[in-house]
């Protein structure tokens, strides 16, 4: 298992939702490539490398910003004040997580994931005269419930 955090360099502009440059923005990734599903234990007590040491600090709950959008609640760790994993499942195959402080997390906006008529589905156009009009039914299917009103 891989553990990376990124954070903001006092050079880079980085915008938050609102516009407005974040310093304590971080982003705590954890991934593996293990060919199968695994449990990373440790006990977040003896030294640095006994657990999964995060750059948060001790009792600060993360979300990840890939789905299923999973909460943790980091637990003590030493006296460094950065919080840690005892425990951390993956599942087989390519497993990652990005996780920021909950009370940053924002909501991906919707996406389109269904549509039809299907992509190059063929339509047919019944002219009975010259300038007649047709209705074509188009349904669209969002990641979330949408509001028909807005």
């Amino acid at each position: 298992m891989t553990s990376v955090s990124k954070q903001y360099h006092p050079q880079q502009l980085l915008l938050n939702s609102t516009g407005v440059t974040d310093p304590d923005s971080l982003v705590w990734m954890l991934y593996s490539n293990y060919n199968q599903s695994y449990t990373y234990t440790g006990s977040c007590r003896t030294n640095l490398t006994d657990g999964i040491m995060s750059p948060f600090s001790v009792n600060t709950t993360v979300k990840n910003i890939f789905p299923p959008y999973d909460t943790i609640t980091l637990t003590t760790a030493n006296t460094t004040g950065y919080g840690c994993l005892t425990s951390l499942s993956m599942s087989a195959g390519f497993w990652f997580g990005a996780y920021v402080e909950q009370s940053k997390w924002v909501r991906p906006p919707p996406r389109v994931v269904g549509f039809s008529p299907g992509h190059d589905q063929r339509l047919m156009f019944n002219a009975t005269a010259s300038g007649s009009k047709q209705s074509v039914p188009l349904t669209f299917a969002f990641s979330t419930e949408m509001d028909c009103q807005s």
